[in-house]
């Protein structure tokens, strides 16, 4: 467990002076009906907006592959490029509607729910994982799903294979499977090390929902794997992306419970109590786009408004790098491997749970610690206000760059264009990393990301002296002036505040931990309770 901790936590409450630190309630108690109301009807449209969506990309598939990819002359599948990429479609969709939530939960209603660090953090994450899956198909270009279909298909042809029945299928089929990835996702040590980046954050809002797993996606493809005996890849990519793109909404803290639906779907108030660290929330609410497999596999809870979820993992990773957050967890499974003389305790760190006490037999589990939104304290190194705008302006940056790297590497057809886009997504991942260290106060973070600018201007310059004969030199000209000009002030913002950028961090203040009272806290809680609840 002190693997998982990057620093010691204290042993004695912090002043009473740190507030922003303190774990806020997500949703003010006793809220007036005409904002419950409201809440609950966006709630309502946009499960609407969603199976409107669904139809539409129904629309697309019946239309553009249906009759010729179920019968049995159907050619190989080519490459799942083919099929429209709706995620890619929604990237600004998932920018707006976070920049609105963030309006609404912090600016109107006060609830607190995003920090820049955290949002970065996560936004971060999202990048990374991104990245490993553009370099993955790249250098790999396998899918386990169309290689079953192309090659052991069992039957084609079939009217169950085919419209509206086929489509409805799939859908319960995905997230069956998407079930069962998700709960050994929780329930497996080695899944549960690339999982536990999903559940890292410590606030709960639509950017936690883009807080990935650089590596999950190539465990998790192969769980799918049985679907491809009797559907085509086409249906599976598209289900996949909209099982995917539901999940996204339901990160948030400002719907409340949606009434009859919670029977059938997975909904913001399910999977809040997915994300707790609460005893009684811990390997709950599994369901992608439904509810039914929790309630069929007896892991449904639903949320207790008299024990406040409290958010993130049993211990604070207390760091926002992406990579500290990806590698975190191995290093204490490559630990306990290394260190366990039995090759049978060997095995079991891959294999069993993430609470199991290395090396016991019989089997036993480290008590889940005792936490109240009152007692426990988030990780947040302060940073000035200034800081945050570059950051916030250079993050935006680099994730234009990234994109535009992406999709000159897929169209690339010179070393030269291949080249500079991959440069580009070093260049990118060299960024996330400098505000992961930025964000931790790092000791080194001035000086990395002081050469991380110096890399910036040097790209930025042959990016432009490539496109000048097509944009005209003119326009490269004055594009490379103001480059240099944001370069200059950037530089400028970085030196004025390298003091407040390396201060030691205070681990009484600035380090998640839970005060010494939790337990008392929690019990007092638990004893309002309108159900018995898991106490540990």
């Amino acid at each position: 467990l002190e693997l998982l901790s990057v620093h010691t936590g204290p042993t004695s409450p912090p002043p009473a002076s740190l507030p922003r630190v303190i774990m806020a309630s997500s949703r003010a108690s006793g809220a007036p009906l005409i904002r419950t109301i409201f809440e609950w009807a966006v709630g309502l449209g946009v499960v609407a907006v969603h199976f409107w969506f669904l139809h539409v990309m129904y629309v697309y598939y019946a239309g553009e592959f249906e009759e010729r990819v179920v019968h049995e002359s159907a050619p190989p599948f080519e490459s799942f490029e083919r099929v429209f990429d709706y995620v890619g479609l929604w990237t600004p969709i998932f920018l707006l509607s976070i920049l609105v939530e963030w309006v609404y939960a912090d600016l109107i209603m006060g609830m607190r729910t995003y920090r820049t660090n955290d949002t970065i953090g996560s936004l971060s994450l999202g990048m990374a994982m991104v990245l490993t899956q553009t370099v993955s198909k790249l250098v790999v270009g396998f899918s386990p799903y169309v290689w079953v279909w192309d090659n052991f298909a069992l039957v084609r042809g079939q009217w169950w294979q085919q419209g509206g029945v086929a489509w409805w299928i799939m859908f319960v089929g995905v997230d069956f499977a998407y079930y069962w990835v998700h709960r050994t996702g929780h329930t497996v040590n080695a899944f549960w090390a690339m999982h536990s980046v999903h559940h890292s954050s410590e606030e709960y809002n639509l950017s936690t929902a883009l807080r990935q797993s650089a590596i999950h996606s190539i465990v998790s493809a192969w769980y799918y794997v049985p679907l491809a005996l009797v559907f085509p890849p086409q249906l599976f990519f598209l289900h996949s992306q909209f099982n995917l793109l539901y999940q996204f909404w339901i990160h948030t803290q400002t719907i409340p419970e949606l009434g009859p639906l919670e029977w059938v779907l997975n909904t913001p108030s399910q999977h809040r109590v997915h994300h707790g660290r609460n005893a009684y929330c811990i390997d709950k609410n599994y369901g992608g786009t439904l509810s039914v497999f929790d309630r069929m596999f007896g892991t449904f809870q639903r949320e207790v408004d008299e024990v406040p979820v409290v958010y993130g993992l049993t211990h604070s990773l207390n760091t926002f790098s992406p990579l500290e957050g990806n590698i975190a967890n191995w290093r204490h499974i490559l630990y306990n491997t290394w260190t366990l003389p039995n090759l049978k305790h060997k095995f079991f760190v891959w294999y069993k749970g993430p609470g199991w006490v290395a090396g016991t037999e019989p089997h036993e589990e480290w008590p889940i610690p005792p936490c109240t939104r009152s007692t426990a304290i988030k990780y947040h190194p302060k940073m000035p206000g200034m800081m945050q705008v570059y950051m916030l302006a250079h993050f935006f940056a680099m994730l234009a760059i990234q994109t535009m790297a992406i999709d000159a590497l897929k169209a690339a057809t010179d070393c030269s264009t291949f080249n500079m886009a991959l440069l580009g997504l070093v260049l990118s991942f060299a960024s996330l990393l400098s505000f992961g260290f930025m964000s931790d106060r790092r000791v080194w973070c001035v000086a990395f990301e002081a050469v991380r600018l110096v890399a910036v201007a040097a790209f930025t310059r042959s990016v432009l002296a490539a496109a000048g004969p097509a944009a005209g030199d003119a326009v490269a000209a004055y594009g490379q002036a103001a480059a240099d000009a944001v370069i200059a002030l950037s530089v400028l913002v970085l030196v004025a505040h390298h003091r407040q950028l390396t201060a030691p961090i205070d681990p009484r203040t600035e380090l998640g931990h839970d005060l010494p009272n939790a337990a008392a806290e929690q019990a007092r809680e638990l004893a309002a309770a309108p159900v018995p609840l898991k106490a540990e």
